[in-house]
């Protein structure tokens, strides 16, 4: 089944035309914008483990939203580190991260060292299928610790009724990027409507307004004073508005061989996790 769904949210410049992954789109007047989002200050802790993912080209670039997760961990989508033009994964040297970034300015940047994605994920087609969205993730190893200075989000793997019970326990939805219209800033909105289907732990559907520049940005969930991390921004429909992210379920094992050894998750080192970190020096 084929789903008439833009994949990357990613601002990537070919020439003067916007294109979303490999879907070159013409740029007009009536794509949605993100004026209703609340602009948060990006240096302050949770916001301060967002930041924008670069990377530039001698045709293309892209730029899109990740996440701290740890120290010298990275979150973000499949399809924001992807050349369009070869359908494969950028060198991790050329990958940008901007934590804290806020009117041309930044807490903490750094380059990657090692990308970890699905090889299953391709950019490339008029149509995407959701199979192709559960597998729009990517780890990045980061080359310095810079989650000491500007704090890490938790994260969290999420079924049907623990996330309804979340929410349902006075747990906020969030949802931040930096989207084209307003590049320079983190907006961040939370009147959002989340959805799990209860046969499906990977993908997850939100009602939150997206904008290019968003995907691979957080939905997250203030809950008992903490930020926690629970899917990546993806892709979104257009006609239906509806909005698409990854759970961290299919990142477990991955996130594992990074930040516990290579051992699994057990239930109790995940509720650790999400309580996250917050700064723990002082920027420099």
């Amino acid at each position: 089944m084929r789903f008439s769904i833009k994949l990357c949210l990613s601002i990537s410049l070919l020439s003067l035309t916007f294109v979303h992954s490999a879907f070159a789109t013409e740029f007009t007047l009536d794509i949605p914008t993100t004026k209703h989002r609340e602009i948060k200050n990006a240096t302050s802790y949770p916001y301060s483990a967002i930041g924008t993912v670069n990377w530039a080209g001698f045709s293309n670039r892209s730029s899109c939203t990740g996440t701290l997760i740890a120290e010298d961990i990275l979150i973000t989508a499949a399809h924001c580190v992807i050349n369009p033009l070869t359908d494969s994964v950028v060198n991790p040297q050329i990958v940008h991260f901007s934590a804290g970034y806020q009117k041309e300015k930044f807490l903490a940047h750094t380059t990657g060292i090692e990308i970890i994605s699905n090889n299953k994920f391709k950019s490339k087609g008029k149509y995407v299928s959701r199979d192709q969205i559960r597998n729009d993730w990517a780890l990045i190893k980061l080359k310095d610790p810079i989650g000491k200075e500007t704090g890490y989000l938790g994260w969290g793997v999420f079924n049907t009724k623990t996330l309804g019970d979340t929410i349902n326990s006075r747990g906020k939805v969030l949802v931040a990027g930096y989207p084209r219209d307003r590049i320079h800033a983190l907006t961040v909105e939370t009147k959002c409507g989340l959805k799990m289907s209860a046969d499906d732990q990977v993908l997850l559907r939100h009602s939150c307004q997206l904008v290019e520049g968003d995907s691979g940005g957080p939905i997250a969930i203030f809950y008992k004073n903490y930020a926690t991390l629970i899917g990546i921004n993806a892709a979104v429909n257009y006609e239906n508005k509806t909005n698409y992210a990854v759970t961290l379920e299919p990142l477990e094992k991955y996130m594992a061989e990074l930040l516990n050894d290579g051992k699994a998750f057990s239930r109790e080192q995940i509720i650790h996790y999400t309580k996250g970190q917050a700064p723990t020096s002082s920027i420099e």
